[in-house]
């Protein structure tokens, strides 16, 4: 039996997919053949996260031919997905370098290969792990506000705050800063705080990489942080003529999940959004329009986007109207 998607937003299925590792939420051992709504679509069920659940084909038929409640299918959907985490925690956590944690991630997510919408994934996996320094970001986030103000030369100070949950124990993470207009690292600002069970927790800054239109920062933290330990932290930044007032376009990359992101863009005055578009792509490269929402506000514009799956981007891009 096909697999059944029929309003689902590709990207949500491909986390729903992902999230279990191809493997059904009841039975745990056949792969997904169906994403069920928990309440049907025709009683008005949304095709949302909360609303849907991946099974196999056997298990999909139970569910129609019995009484199983929609309770129990949202308690076994939530035990079933934290077990997956707890697998992959495992699979990490028990491999002694990065080329054995490439093998053992390899390993978590064999099962996609088995099911036809993810021919492939295995292949792209390979191709994402090749980055030597994947796994000092590679962790769960479970949330990420992200505020930009542009003043009306461009120049763009930045705030960010982002919870996440490390699949590993790691002591460092590297932040990646880019820009169209080239300058020198002495005008760029990067600053991080970091909180652990609401205690600050110490971290030095140091500078990677240093190109005119790109910055790759280390931080390292004074504590290591211990596997799926949720850590708070608070980043600030500036680049002085980092932003187009009439166009542009941000790119967040996931490289872990991302449970919910919110994306904020403040401008002066002298700059009125007419525009604003998003898309995601997803690990097989393929593109799809309007994820999240988004709105224009009367300074700027919010972009939200939740449930974001593995190794996969979005790119929200704008277009203004500029007073002289």
């Amino acid at each position: 039996m096909p697999i059944k998607r029929q309003s689902i937003p590709p990207s949500l299925y491909q986390y729903l997919v992902i999230e279990c590792r191809g493997v059904c939420s009841l039975c745990h051992e056949n792969i997904i053949s169906n994403i069920h709504h928990i309440v049907p679509a025709a009683e008005g069920g949304p095709s949302k996260y909360e609303n849907l659940i991946p099974l196999c084909a056997s298990c999909h038929s139970k569910v129609h031919k019995t009484s199983i409640g929609r309770q129990r299918l949202r308690l076994e959907k939530t035990r079933w997905t934290r077990q997956c985490v707890d697998i992959l925690s495992h699979h990490l956590l028990n491999a002694t370098d990065a080329e054995h944690r490439k093998k053992q991630l390899l390993m978590a997510f064999d099962v996609l290969e088995n099911i036809k919408e993810f021919e492939g994934f295995q292949s792209r996996l390979e191709e994402q792990l090749r980055h030597d320094t994947l796994f000092t970001n590679f962790f769960r986030v479970v949330r990420h506000d992200i505020c930009k103000r542009v003043d009306a030369s461009g120049n763009c100070e930045g705030s960010e705050t982002q919870v996440f949950s490390p699949f590993v124990p790691f002591t460092g993470r590297h932040f990646y800063r880019c820009a169209d207009y080239g300058v020198s690292s002495k005008t760029v600002a990067f600053e991080v705080k970091t909180r652990m069970r609401g205690r600050s927790i110490g971290a030095t800054t140091s500078l990677l990489q240093d190109e005119p239109c790109k910055k790759i920062y280390k931080v390292a933290f004074e504590l290591p942080i211990p596997a799926k330990r949720l850590v708070e932290m608070e980043l600030s930044y500036f680049w002085p003529k980092a932003w187009r007032l009439r166009e542009d376009r941000y790119t967040y990359d996931v490289l872990a999940w991302a449970e919910k992101v919110n994306y904020e863009m403040i401008f002066s005055r002298s700059v009125q959004v007419k525009r604003v578009s998003t898309s995601f792509i997803d690990i097989f490269k393929r593109e799809w329009p309007d994820i999240g929402t988004s709105r224009i506000t009367r300074n700027g514009f919010q972009w939200t986007g939740a449930r974001l799956p593995m190794f996969s981007c979005i790119v929200i891009k704008y277009e203004a109207n500029v007073a002289a």
